[in-house]
């Protein structure tokens, strides 16, 4: 394991313990107030189309996201991991979603695939730094994922304690555009 690599899984054993921390009812109003944040930006008001995680293991609440992106007539995407990559699928309401990968709720296979990869990314992530870059599961799904699709507005969204000053990055990390978080948008 290289030293960047130690660095990472240190820091991502940090943030998963401070996450463990949080009750339901602070991971709900800390995301109300993440995601206020969001809809304020021109790249949200701005974008037909959101890319979107969903939420799993204390991350921000994106339930509410994809409720209120739905509601504005956005059109919503969310990922299904198949094997080592990753795609995006469209859904209607998130009664389209089932537990898939990792248990985390995916697009049910009738839902109609991506082809476009332009839009607005929402990414899950462990850590950031004031560089804008991420530590994520340490899957490499999304850095795949935008190494092939590059033409994304990239946007993260965390709880304050997620970001530290610098992450030792390699060259095949991508760096997010803006990172949100309750009291923060840079």
């Amino acid at each position: 394991m290289t030293p960047t690599e130690t660095k990472k899984k240190e820091l991502r054993k940090l943030v998963r313990e401070e996450k463990r921390k949080l009750l339901p009812e602070d991971i709900r109003k800390r995301s109300m107030v993440i995601l206020k944040n969001l809809y304020q930006t021109e790249s949200y008001q701005k974008a037909e189309r959101v890319f979107v995680y969903v939420n799993y293991n204390q991350e921000v609440d994106t339930s509410l996201l994809i409720d209120h992106a739905l509601e504005e007539g956005k059109t919503i995407l969310v990922p299904k991991v198949l094997g080592e990559c990753m795609e995006f699928y469209r859904i209607a309401s998130r009664e389209e979603l089932e537990k898939g990968a990792y248990g985390i709720l995916e697009p049910v296979l009738e839902c109609e695939k991506d082809t476009s990869c332009q839009g607005l990314m929402i990414l899950p992530g462990l850590v950031f730094d004031r560089n804008h870059h991420r530590i994520g599961y340490g899957g490499g799904f999304y850095d795949r994922y935008l190494m092939e699709h590059p033409d994304f507005e990239k946007v993260a969204l965390c709880y304050d304690f997620q970001v530290v000053e610098k992450i030792e990055t390699e060259e095949f990390d991508i760096p997010v555009d803006v990172i949100i978080t309750e009291t923060e948008v840079f």
